[in-house]
């Protein structure tokens, strides 16, 4: 339950902050059209382009740590399971020595 609230949560968050900037993204330059030259237009269209590639990077090293740690709790998972089989396999030599 509350992992899904959490979720939830984000999914508000990053769905408000998409709305807000791609907002700010369009009006932006229709509003400034006209009362900036073609210099400051080029200027604003490169900084929303660096806005863009910093958020698409952000996004991407979360979902690529998402999935290292996802890796990492499946590597673990088998490490356990592998010991759990040799103390078994220990377990039932021991029985048939004894």
């Amino acid at each position: 339950m509350k992992k899904s609230i959490i979720n939830i949560t984000k999914s508000i968050l990053v769905s408000l902050s998409t709305l807000v900037v791609g907002f700010i993204a369009i009006s932006l330059p229709f509003n400034l059209f006209n009362t900036l030259t073609a210099k400051e237009m080029r200027i604003i269209f490169l900084c929303e382009v660096i806005v863009y590639s910093i958020m698409f990077a952000l996004f991407f090293l979360v979902k690529e740590k998402k999935e290292e740690k996802r890796k990492q709790k499946l590597k673990e998972k088998i490490t356990k399971e592998k010991r759990r089989i040799q103390l078994l396999k220990d377990l039932e030599e021991f029985n048939m020595v004894a």
